[in-house]
C-alpha cells in the first residue's frame, strides 16, 4: 500500500530554524514521515532541497508581508503576514492537484487557508483537516493585550489584533477534524472552547546530542540564555531579565551569555551592559552550553512550551526559571536549580547557587534522566500518525 500523502502548510521554511516554532513544526513533520507517511511541506523560503527522508519541500518564493498591513485586514497580524499572493496561488495549485489524504494547517499563521480552500475538512465534504497548534493563542493574545494601556497606540492595536486572533482561532478549531496541542493545559483550553473537536497532545521531541556532561566545577561562572527575540513579547521578557540580572551578575563576577537573534533595536534599548554578551547565532551550541553552569528561562508572558528548555536539559545545564515561564516540563523533585517570582529574585538565586557545583551537577543529571525518556520526535510523529489514522483515514479505506 502506498504511504499516506499529507500536505503540510507552514508559514515559513527558513534555511535553518530561527525559533522554537520552526523547530517544533519541522520535528513534528519529520516524525510523521518517520511513521511512514509522505509529507509535502509548503512555506515561504528558499528552495534548498528536502528536509529529510519522506519530507518534500514545496518552497513558495518571497518572504512575509509587513505586519502593519493587518491593521486594515480581517486577519490578525500573524496570519496576515504569510498570506502573500504567491502563497495563495500555491495553495490553489495544491488544491487542484488533489490526491491528499489529509492537510495540516500549521499554526494560527495559516488561518487564512480555509477561506482560500473552502471545501477543506470533512464537514465540507473535502480532505480531512488537521490544525497543528503551538499555543492556545486566545489565552496568550488576550493576556498580552491586557497588559498594555488602553489609551496607548500599541494597546489599541494589540487589542484589535487579539480580537481578530480569537475569532480566527475559534473558526479554525471548529473547522478542524483534529487539533493538536503541545501541552495538556492548551488541550484542555481547546476542548473547553470546542467540545466536539478531538484534541491530541503532542509534546515536542529532541535529537539527543549525547554530549558528555562537563562537571560544573570545570565550567566558567557563566549563565546562558538561548532564544530568538523578534516577537515583541519575547523581547519584553528578555529586556526585563537582562536589566534586572546584568548589575547583579556584574557585582558577583558572573557572565550572562545570550545565544540567538537579538534585534538591533532591542539591544539598543538595553544600553551599555556590564556582564552580558550578545553572541548571536553560534555554530557550536554545545561548546557554549558546555561552559555554562546555569541556563535561564524567564518568560512570564507569552505562554507555551519553551523549546530552549530542551536545549538546556539535553546539554546537561540546570534550569533556573521564573514562575509561569515553563509549561509542559515538570520541575518537581529538584529538576530546577532555582525558581523565583521575578527576574531580579531569580538573578540573586543564581548568584546564591552558582558555586555549589555538586548540586548543579546533581540537578542537571536528574533533569536529563527525566527528559531523555519523554521527548522523542519518533514517538511524537507516531502518535500524530496514529491519531490521524484512527480519526478519519481508517474509515475512508474501510
Amino acid at each position: 500500500m502506498a504511504p499516506r500523502r499529507c500536505l503540510w502548510l507552514s508559514a515559513e521554511l527558513p534555511e535553518r530554524p530561527r525559533n522554537g516554532g520552526h523547530v517544533y513544526s519541522r520535528g513534528l513533520r519529520e516524525g510523521l514521515a518517520a511513521a511512514g507517511m509522505r509529507v509535502e511541506v509548503m512555506g515561504l523560503g528558499p528552495d534548498d532541497g528536502d528536509e529529510g527522508p519522506g519530507v518534500i519541500r514545496r518552497a513558495v518564493p518571497g518572504g512575509m508581508r509587513p505586519w502593519f498591513g493587518s491593521v486594515v485586514s480581517p486577519l490578525p497580524n500573524l496570519s496576515y503576514m504569510p498570506a502573500t499572493s504567491a502563497y495563495q496561488l500555491s495553495v490553489d495549485v495544491a488544491r487542484r492537484e488533489g490526491g491528499w489524504d489529509f492537510v495540516v494547517v500549521d499554526h494560527l499563521q495559516m488561518a487564512w487557508v480555509p477561506k482560500r480552500w473552502p471545501e477543506l475538512g470533512l464537514a465540507q465534504g473535502g480532505v480531512p483537516l488537521v490544525f497543528a497548534t503551538q499555543n492556545h493563542e486566545e489565552s496568550v493574545r488576550l493576556a498580552v493585550a491586557a497588559g498594555q494601556s488602553r489609551r496607548s497606540p500599541k494597546g489599541v492595536i494589540l487589542r484589535a489584533d487579539a480580537r481578530k486572533a480569537v475569532a480566527s482561532e475559534r473558526r479554525m478549531v471548529a473547522a478542524a477534524d483534529l487539533v493538536t496541542a503541545i501541552t495538556d493545559a492548551d488541550a484542555e483550553a481547546f476542548a473547553s472552547g470546542s467540545p466536539g473537536t478531538p484534541v491530541v497532545v503532542l509534546p515536542p521531541g529532541y535529537v539527543d546530542p549525547r554530549v558528555m556532561p562537563v562537571p560544573a566545577a570545570a565550567r566558567s561562572r557563566r549563565v546562558a540564555i538561548v532564544g530568538s527575540f523578534d516577537w515583541h513579547v519575547k523581547a519584553a521578557n528578555f529586556r526585563q531579565f537582562v536589566r534586572a540580572a546584568d548589575p547583579v551578575f556584574a557585582a558577583a563576577g558572573i557572565r550572562l551569555s545570550v545565544v540567538g537573534r537579538v534585534p538591533d533595536d532591542v539591544a539598543a534599548e538595553l544600553g551599555p551592559l556590564q556582564a552580558t554578551e550578545l553572541l548571536g547565532w553560534v555554530d557550536d551550541l554545545a561548546a557554549v552550553l558546555g561552559d555554562c553552569r546555569v541556563a535561564v528561562v524567564s518568560e512570564p508572558d507569552g505562554g507555551g512550551f519553551k523549546m530552549k528548555a530542551l536545549d538546556y536539559l539535553f546539554h546537561h545545564v540546570p534550569l533556573a526559571v521564573t514562575r509561569g515561564s515553563v509549561e509542559g516540563i515538570d520541575l518537581a523533585d529538584g529538576r530546577a536549580v532555582a525558581r523565583a517570582d521575578d527576574a531580579e529574585a531569580l538573578a540573586r538565586a543564581i548568584v546564591a547557587c552558582i558555586d555549589d557545583t555538586d548540586r548543579l551537577d546533581a540537578v542537571a543529571a536528574r533533569a536529563y534522566r527525566w527528559a531523555v525518556d519523554r521527548f522523542d520526535w519518533a514517538a511524537t510523529g507516531l502518535a500524530l500518525a496514529q491519531a490521524v489514522e484512527d480519526r478519519f483515514l481508517a474509515r475512508s479505506t474501510a
